[in-house]
């Protein structure tokens, strides 16, 4: 299955750029863009990805999969984006302690059954939190979100 590098950006990125804006923040003719775009993100030359990733402000490693990885080195490599302090995973703000430490705790438990957590997992154990969007509601999104991709 081709994924195409619009869907990644999609996926991963906090704000929606239009091709005109990511074009001029990644220094890229804007045909160039749209093309890539369109492109399954294998297919698209890595310079051109890595430069629209970082105008959309995602950071490569939190694309590319690391199926080397042992469970403990991927927990690991989680626990590097965790911040107590701050009550941030990944980037992403919780506001109380014991919401950081549910969704941390669950999250290494799926590393465990052999889940590679993404930013997408954390922000939707932040709706359910923070925003108390109810499971159903977070179902219904993923499934017409991946429904037609099988």
């Amino acid at each position: 299955m081709d994924i195409k590098l619009k869907e990644v950006i999609q996926q991963h990125a906090k704000k929606t750029l239009t091709t005109t804006e990511l074009a001029r923040r990644a220094n890229l003719s804007r045909s160039t863009v749209t093309d890539a775009l369109k492109r399954p993100i294998n297919k698209t030359s890595f310079g051109v990805v890595t430069q629209l990733l970082l105008a959309s402000n995602i950071p490569l490693e939190s694309v590319v999969s690391h199926p080397e990885l042992t469970a403990a080195q991927e927990e690991v490599r989680f626990l590097n984006q965790c911040s107590l302090k701050g009550l941030t995973i990944m980037g992403i703000k919780f506001s109380t302690p014991d919401h950081f430490w549910k969704t941390r705790d669950s999250i290494i438990t799926s590393i465990y059954e052999g889940d590679q957590p993404t930013k997408a997992d954390v922000n939707d154990a932040y709706q359910q939190l923070e925003k108390h969007v109810p499971t159903a509601t977070m179902i219904d999104r993923l499934v017409h979100e991946y429904g037609g991709h099988q």
